[in-house]
């Protein structure tokens, strides 16, 4: 059990900084920030929990079922957990449980740099951190925007700094808790709350059940035609190669990428909507993803057994 817990927390870190801490940066570190951090860490590991139950259960193997995952826990975190989903009607479907929670927490976050990391290439490790730096401050400038205020470099350098640090074990120590198997009561349990809280959401919000549910079935029905194809694995999930200390501390290049250019931005008073630029850019990709990952697994051959295969059938006597 708390082997399955570790990978479980250990996920739920790495997804909550790239869905949280890189999303965000309107925060200042202070101890109230780190407070308000514990909460939030108990409620994105009981999602990382549902979602690698997902992979283990779907014997999750290439990159469209990985995306459908990731959009199964983008919406049961925007439309279970908080309601995020449900406002600016049908604008916040797509955004942000497809285009940043199934694209960028699970896809880059979750699976890209822990793929880099097994690799071993430092090389790569160092691009990979260096071109996540650069996103991060780049889209950190939307608050100028849109509401005129700048963070200033003061704040947001620490602020890098101390969300980034956790996930150099957290990135070790799901490493060493894979693979995830998770207990049948489980995964009940959280199931059974999720739905639980679900229903409390249809009472607050009632066309929430015309809008969650459809969206989840399509998910599961695909997922589940994806456990039991033939479909090669054209990716692993589970990385067990071993890591180079030094590698881990590469990563760090990515909240110090993101502080220089950060601070440059901040002094030319650079103005851009990169909020905007992000939505009209990942929004159209991540729903064409979505769409061809449904259509994708639904064309992946299910084994024939000999029974059920006309050509194999034995002739009956006919006398």
């Amino acid at each position: 059990m708390i082997r399955r817990w570790m990978a479980a927390l250990s996920t739920g870190y790495i997804l909550m900084f790239f869905s949280e801490y890189l999303f965000v940066n309107v925060e200042q570190v202070t101890p109230a920030l780190l407070l308000n951090a514990i909460p939030m860490l108990i409620a994105y590991t009981l999602a990382a929990y549902v979602f690698l139950g997902l992979l283990y259960h779907n014997r999750v193997r290439n990159i469209w079922a990985l995306f459908l995952a990731g959009a199964a826990f983008g919406w049961l975190l925007e439309g279970v957990i908080v309601q995020t989903m449900y406002e600016a009607f049908p604008f916040f479907v797509p955004f942000t449980g497809l285009s940043w929670h199934a694209l960028i927490d699970v896809l880059v976050g979750f699976w890209l740099v822990r793929k880099v990391l097994a690799d071993g290439r430092r090389r790569s490790i160092v691009h990979t951190a260096i071109l996540l730096g650069l996103f991060w401050s780049t889209w950190a400038i939307w608050t100028h925007w849109e509401t005129g205020e700048f963070m200033p470099p003061g704040e947001f350098v620490p602020f890098a700094f101390v969300a980034s640090l956790p996930l150099l074990p957290a990135y070790w120590l799901l490493r060493r808790t894979e693979p995830f198997q998770p207990q049948r009561y489980e995964w009940r349990v959280l199931l059974g709350l999720a739905v639980l809280m679900f229903v409390v959401v249809v009472v607050m919000i009632p066309y929430a059940v015309l809008v969650l549910p459809p969206l989840m079935w399509l998910i599961l029905r695909a997922l589940r035609r994806h456990r039991d194809s033939s479909a090669p694995a054209t990716i692993l999930i589970t990385f067990d190669a071993p890591v180079h200390p030094l590698h881990y501390a590469l990563l760090l290049l990515m909240p110090l990428v993101a502080s220089v250019t950060y601070v440059v931005y901040w002094t030319l008073e650079v103005k851009v909507a990169t909020n905007v630029l992000l939505y009209l850019t990942t929004v159209p990709l991540s729903v064409g993803m979505f769409v061809r990952a449904i259509r994708k697994l639904h064309r992946e051959p299910i084994p024939v057994t000999p029974a059920e295969n006309p050509d194999t059938v034995a002739p009956v006597p006919t006398g």
